[in-house]
């Protein structure tokens, strides 16, 4: 709960861009029966359905207290440490079955995540990307594919190009940023 404005804060990934990783769906059917899925007597919607068999998986791939989420898909991460090692894994097991579900940060994680942000756009700029700018918390998106942020370079004359150079590149590996941004 957002205490200044007394919301939630529910965010989801922006579906254009490259650089963070959205997870695919394919193989999505494999996972289901390996991880389980709702009881066939199960009601609710599609995006419900989704995202208990998601939870499933994350309990059997190392986080047992993982929440079942709300009605609409959502899940509260307030209680979870998503710097931990076992979120990770359980994460990178579960991510053909994220879909399109979303997390709800608490104001503390917003702030882990956006601090993580803009140390990495300082080390963009030390490693000679000097245009790369400051992330916001528009700019931190949850959802079961991926918890971070995704900073776009639009008006900042970075182009698209440059992005995809090795220099980009390497500099964007050296911060842990893996493959640019938006």
């Amino acid at each position: 709960m957002n205490s200044a404005t007394g919301r939630s804060r529910g965010l989801r990934a922006r579906a254009s861009g490259a650089g963070v990783p959205v997870a695919a769906l394919a193989g999505a059917a494999w996972l289901l029966a390996a991880c389980g899925s709702p009881s066939p007597g199960a009601t609710g919607s599609p995006a419900l359905h989704r995202a208990l068999a998601y939870a499933q998986c994350m309990r059997t791939h190392g986080e047992p207290d993982w929440p079942d989420p709300a009605s609409n898909g959502a899940f509260s991460a307030g209680q979870i440490d998503l710097n931990a090692p076992a979120f990770a894994t359980a994460s990178n097991a579960c991510q053909q079955l994220a879909g399109s579900a979303s997390f709800q940060l608490s104001e503390a994680q917003e702030q882990q995540i956006l601090n993580a942000a803009l140390r990495a756009a300082r080390c963009m700029r030390a490693h000679g990307i000097t245009a790369y700018p400051d992330p916001g918390l528009q700019d931190i998106e949850a959802n079961a594919a991926n918890i971070g942020w995704r900073t776009s370079l639009a008006g900042t004359g970075i182009t698209r190009a440059e992005v995809e150079s090795p220099f980009f590149q390497a500099a964007s590996k050296a911060c842990g940023m893996g493959g640019g941004s938006s």
